[in-house]
């Protein structure tokens, strides 16, 4: 009897991975932190300054499943945008807890327009974005 081991290819994280280039911070499972929480980018290819889509996520959700979305993220990367999708805080919501960006912060103790300044810096020092 013999034992014969078929190994599957290896996939890529997502259908869409040759779309983007690979950074070594703030891309699909490699969040760059910023102001203590989570922000992920993909560029995509090419070497110029490119314009960028902020996209900030629903409530309960994270900007790492954002950019795990093809639905959502492909197009923006085949009209030669990057896209920077940060994380909101934990929120306790009337039904539970979740994430959410909220803007009044006298309630809640946080600033989320500072916070998308912080996360515009971090990009614009890390990532080859158009400040325009």
């Amino acid at each position: 009897m013999a034992l014969v081991l078929a190994l599957k290819p290896a996939r890529p994280a997502d259908s869409f991975s040759h779309m983007y280039q690979a950074q070594g911070c703030g891309g699909v499972g490699t969040p760059s932190m910023v102001s203590g929480r989570q922000n992920n980018v993909l560029i995509p290819w090419g070497e110029r300054p490119f314009p960028a889509v902020i996209f900030l996520h629903g409530s309960r959700g994270t900007g790492q499943r954002a950019i795990q979305s093809a639905f959502l993220v492909k197009p923006i990367l085949e009209c030669g945008y990057a896209i920077v999708a940060p994380t909101a805080l934990e929120i306790e919501y009337q039904n539970g807890p979740g994430t959410g960006l909220i803007w009044n912060d006298a309630y809640y103790g946080r600033d989320n327009f500072e916070f998308n300044a912080n996360v515009l810096e971090d990009v614009l020092a890390r990532s080859p974005i158009d400040p325009a």
